[in-house]
């Protein structure tokens, strides 16, 4: 059985009380959102921009995927934030000057994003086809990720392009509840809740107009404001009071990832998501508990293990961790099964793993028994705890 718990213990709320039980600076359920894909590895351009190695890499992690639309003569979506193609693919010229056929054989030359980039010369194996927005849909209804999506038309000279791509999400099997479209001009969001319902709005904000931002957002309607960082902590209370979430952009250094998460922003879009989800992320964190009672049983009689496993960390965890046990089978024998798998846990959500042994009829050693359980999750040191059963002698 799965249980949800409360994340504050009567334990902890009497220890506050006292003054021993400092509040959280940080904020350890910062959101990662993959900035263009998520380019970059620690430090290296690792990835083309807005390619589908660096959105698969990034959805693998688990991490959102931040991306832009642009549209094409003959009316399709493709992946890219310029309007241009010349900075990062090996073609030139206005993307909405090109049909869809016609961009085929362009390939994104770039890694990395912004000031952090590396060329790729022609014929180079990670060169990239454009990926088009029915690609992106086909890769998130297949991963069930997350993503933030800009839908762009800068100088409105495509009226149709962003309720058009509301009503395309909005056929899809993607859930509103995943998606977030994001962007600078508050007309190009206005039409998202009635065309897609459920999902978030974000109004992205430059420096110069940080200050307007949490009040253009509240008129508007929208549910999230996303400005340019650095932001402060005035910021982040005026959009709190708001009621608005905070998703600054673009972080890629490790001083404004720390500053920002103890700001305590609610998603970080970054171009180095791997540096910002190990200072800053999500991250699941299994731990195994035994509730300890009587385990005992005379010959032919069923002892009793409960344990479960609880999810102590912000992230949402994979599906696959086991839990199993190891017993002395000269007296002991399976009454049930003897390893079980764990299902995807999200924040302080537990697991069942109770366990039942039959001490067997014809025993003849009795005492206390060690059972191990043993908790193990892929590329995770495993996890055990030993408890002691009792085998009592059988009545005369």
């Amino acid at each position: 059985m799965r249980i949800s718990h409360s994340s504050v213990t009567a334990a902890s709320i009497l220890l506050f009380g006292l003054g021993l039980l400092a509040p959280a600076v940080s904020n350890a359920s910062v959101e990662v959102q993959a900035h263009r894909g998520g380019t970059i590895v620690e430090g290296v351009p690792t990835f083309p921009e807005a390619s589908m190695a660096a959105f698969e890499h990034s959805l693998e992690k688990r991490f959102t995927i931040e991306f832009d639309l642009q549209p094409t003569s003959d009316g399709h979506a493709i992946v890219m934030h310029d309007e241009n193609l010349d900075r990062t693919t090996d073609c030139t010229g206005a993307v909405d000057d090109h049909t869809l056929a016609q961009l085929g054989p362009c390939r994104i030359d770039v890694l990395g994003s912004g000031s952090n980039t590396e060329a790729l010369p022609p014929g180079d194996s990670r060169l990239e086809p454009i990926p088009t927005l029915a690609e992106m849909i086909d890769l998130l209804e297949k991963t069930g990720g997350k993503a933030n999506i800009e839908v762009k038309d800068l100088a409105g000279e495509h009226p149709s392009f962003a309720p058009d791509t509301y009503k395309l999400l909005e056929a899809s099997d993607i859930p509103s509840n995943r998606i977030t479209v994001q962007n600078f001009l508050p007309g190009s969001l206005t039409t998202a809740p009635s065309l897609y319902p459920g999902v978030t709005t974000s109004f992205l904000s430059l420096a110069f107009l940080n200050d307007s931002a949490v009040a253009i957002a509240t008129d508007q309607g929208f549910t999230q404001v996303s400005p340019q960082w650095p932001i402060s902590a005035e910021f982040v209370a005026e959009a709190r009071a708001a009621g608005l979430t905070i998703a600054p952009f673009t972080i890629d250094d490790a001083e404004g990832i720390e500053a920002a998460d103890a700001l305590g922003v609610d998603a970080v879009i970054t171009n180095d998501p791997t540096l910002a989800d190990r200072l800053a992320g999500h991250r699941p964190n299994l731990a195994l508990r035994v509730v300890r009672g009587p385990s005992k049983a005379r010959p032919g009689g069923t002892i009793k293990i409960g344990s479960f496993v609880l999810n102590l960390g912000k992230g949402q965890s994979e599906e696959g961790a086991r839990v199993s046990i190891k017993f002395n089978r000269k007296s002991l024998k399976p009454a049930g099964k003897i390893s079980k798998t764990v299902p995807s846990l999200g924040w302080e959500e537990e697991f069942d793993t109770n366990f039942k042994l039959k001490v067997r009829r014809g025993a003849k050693r009795f005492g206390r028994f060690p059972v191990t359980l043993r908790l193990t999750e892929a590329g995770k040191p495993t996890i055990k705890k030993v408890v002691k059963v009792r085998v009592l002698r059988p009545r005369k």
